[in-house]
C-alpha cells in the first residue's frame, strides 16, 4: 500500500490481537481491493474516503469491530446488517464480535451502495422541537424575552426548549424555564 495513512493505520491495528485484528485484517483487505475508488484515510480514525469524502471508518475496541457507513441512513441495508447507530440521523453501523459474522458478500455490497450514495447530495434533515408548556407560558408573561426567542436560529431555539423540556419532575421544568427567560432578556443565544 502506498497511501500516506496506511503505515499509521497499520500502527494503529497492530495494537489489536486475536479474533478482532482478524476482523480488522478481513475488512479492511475486502474494501481496499473492493474496486470501488476507495482510499484509506485518517479523519477520526481509520476510514475510507473518495474523491475527498468520508464514507466508512472501521475501528477495533475490545470485544467487537465497528464498520461506520456515515451515510448508512441513506442506504437499503438489504440484508439487515446494520445493527447500531440508529440513533444518529445520518450513521449506520455494523459491529461485529466474531470473524464467522462476516458476509464477505453481503459486506461488499454495502462497500459498493455507500459509494453509490456518496454521489448523491446530502438530505436536508429537519430537527424539530415544539415549546415546552412551561416555557409557553413564560412567554405570555415575558413579551422582550419572547421577541428575542424569535430572532433565534433553529438550534438555539431546539436548545433552550430541549434543556426545559428534557427535566422530569414539573418543578423542575418550570425553574429551567424561568432560567431560560432570564438569559433571553439578557439577550444570550444560550444559557
Amino acid at each position: 500500500m502506498s497511501n500516506p495513512h496506511s503505515k499509521r493505520i497499520d500502527a494503529a491495528y497492530s495494537k489489536f490481537t486475536g479474533e478482532i485484528a482478524d476482523i480488522l485484517h478481513d475488512l479492511r483487505n475486502l474494501i481496499n481491493t473492493s474496486e470501488t475508488g476507495l482510499q484509506e484515510t485518517w479523519k477520526w480514525g481509520p476510514g475510507f474516503e473518495k474523491d475527498g469524502t468520508l464514507l466508512i471508518g472501521l475501528w477495533g475496541f475490545k470485544k467487537h469491530v465497528s464498520l461506520v457507513f456515515y451515510r448508512g441512513a441513506e442506504m437499503s441495508d438489504k440484508h439487515k446488517l446494520f445493527n447500531d447507530g440508529f440513533d444518529n440521523v445520518h450513521n449506520r453501523m455494523i459491529k461485529f464480535t466474531s470473524l464467522s459474522e462476516l458476509n464477505v458478500k453481503k459486506v461488499l455490497d454495502y462497500v459498493k451502495e455507500s459509494v453509490k450514495v456518496a454521489g448523491k447530495p446530502l438530505p436536508k434533515v429537519e430537527r424539530k422541537f415544539v415549546v415546552p408548556a412551561e416555557l409557553e407560558n413564560q412567554f405570555k408573561k415575558q413579551k422582550r424575552a419572547f421577541t428575542f426567542f424569535e430572532t433565534l436560529s433553529a438550534a438555539c431555539k431546539r436548545e433552550y426548549c430541549n434543556y426545559v423540556s428534557e427535566a422530569k419532575q414539573e418543578a423542575t421544568r418550570t425553574r429551567r424555564a424561568e432560567k431560560v427567560i432570564e438569559a433571553l432578556k439578557e439577550k444570550k443565544k444560550s444559557l
